[in-house]
């Protein structure tokens, strides 16, 4: 900490009039000393704190002085509420869509309170806004108003509870202004394997709704870690890198299509994706996948990989177990998304730990066997909606009850019973094999 200190002071005296170069380095240190006073959970709860209290104190204004803004509130956006919110806007363009699937039941499910795994309508009510009104901004992963109002889809209370937004504890960036179109490409957490292939992708199908993929000029991906399979799909879908834009933006013209997800379930805990949403990301792979006609026996168990939480606790034990019944452990760490959809498409079963990995389902083929294994009380049926649209064989296992050292069940280790394996692999006609397969 004290190097950093050290580094503001020099740095202060070299650029007295760059006001922009010194608040980078005073948050830098301001960040360093948080951090290495307060745990993780702690460090959070308190910037949601102060943030929160900045807006209802009226203290915004003050931050202004030195530069600083945060976002006024969160304003939902759905189909009922867009037109009356927006009704001053004569530059807003607003299109409204509406699709609704059919899930198929589970075949088996081994666990406890999982009303969300039962069959169910997964509507879906997308809004696009196209804006020719450079006060908006595309900000911090969000759309930002000209009074610094987040616009964005339907939240529910106990989704802010349990999963608050990272914009809720940030600084707002200052945006940039570019020329021409630029069309939302982004999500709350963009770097995310699920919710790029699921969630911000499909976005793109709305924008071609109303004019070509080659007349946008930028794409705003916002602020996360760009990975090699956001510029493979990118790439599949015809965009080039030097188009997506990380920065804050504002343009002639913005794009953004905002998806409510089955607000009928009354929570957004879960957050299926829509059958079209699917059957976009699977396209861009479709035509190159191997599909196994040889290996009529291809069984993989999917380990978590290089993580350091949620992991299986006796993991050696279920490789063991499985491997007796011709499962071969594989990993999708350094695999390209066109490896993973290969792996899954030829995929006659697969096991796995609930996580990023089975997001790789939007290539199995019809009447494979999944078997999905979850911490003891964890509940997400994205899995299993994303089984039900690949008319896969779905099957849920949950973990043993464990002692808890987070309120977060998404980060839980799990047990998993090797007997209630063993039922679940009759229940879905697994036998065991002579010798494990090799894939």
């Amino acid at each position: 900490m004290n190097y950093l200190v050290s580094d503001y002071l020099d740095y202060f005296q070299s650029t007295k009039n760059d006001s922009t170069a010194n608040k980078v380095i005073l948050m830098k240190i301001l960040k360093t000393i948080v951090f290495l006073l307060f745990p993780k959970n702690l460090r959070t709860k308190i910037k949601l704190f102060i943030f929160k209290n900045v807006r209802e104190w009226g203290l915004s204004r003050y931050l202004k002085t030195f530069g600083f803004s945060v976002y006024n509130k969160y304003i939902h956006l759905n189909h009922s509420t867009t037109d009356v919110i927006l009704s001053n806007n004569n530059d807003i363009d607003i299109h409204k869509f509406s699709e609704a699937d059919q899930i198929k039941p589970a075949v088996f499910i081994s666990g406890e309170e999982l009303p969300t795994l039962q069959p169910f309508i997964a509507t879906t009510e997308t809004v696009l806004l196209d804006i020719k009104n450079d006060s908006f901004s595309f900000r911090n992963n969000h759309l930002l108003d000209d009074k610094l109002n987040i616009l964005g889809e339907t939240r529910t209370i106990e989704l802010d509870t349990r999963l608050p937004l990272p914009i809720y504890q940030q600084i707002l960036s200052q945006p940039i202004k570019l020329k021409g179109i630029v069309a939302y490409l982004s999500d709350p957490d963009p770097g995310n394997y699920y919710h790029w292939m699921c969630r911000t992708l499909p976005l793109l199908r709305f924008y071609k709704n109303f004019l070509r993929l080659s007349e946008v000029d930028y794409f705003y991906v916002g602020n996360c870690p760009l990975s090699s399979f956001h510029e493979e799909t990118l790439k599949a879908t015809g965009i080039l890198m030097s188009q997506v834009v990380q920065k804050s933006c504002t343009a002639d013209r913005l794009l953004i299509a905002m998806t409510s997800r089955s607000l009928h379930l009354g929570n957004q805990i879960n957050d299926p994706i829509n059958q079209e949403s699917y059957f976009f990301t699977r396209s861009l792979f479709l035509p190159s996948l191997k599909f196994s006609t040889t290996n009529k026996n291809c069984r993989i168990y999917v380990k978590r990989g290089d993580v350091t939480r949620r992991k299986i606790i006796n993991e050696a034990e279920i490789i063991n177990l499985l491997e007796k019944y011709g499962f071969e452990p594989v990993v999708m760490d350094n695999k390209t998304v066109q490896e993973q959809a290969d792996l899954f498409s030829q995929a006659k079963a697969v096991v796995a730990l609930h996580g990023a990995a089975l997001t790789n389902l939007l290539f199995a083929q019809p009447g494979t066997k999944v078997i999905e294994l979850a911490p003891f009380g964890y509940l997400n049926n994205c899995f299993y909606t994303l089984a039900s649209h690949a008319k896969a064989d779905y099957f849920y296992l949950q973990g043993e009850k464990q002692k808890q050292d987070s309120n977060d069940l998404r980060l839980l280790d799990t047990y998993i019973d090797t007997q209630k394996l063993v039922d679940t692999l009759q229940r879905a006609s697994l036998d065991k094999v002579a010798s494990p397969h090799l894939v």
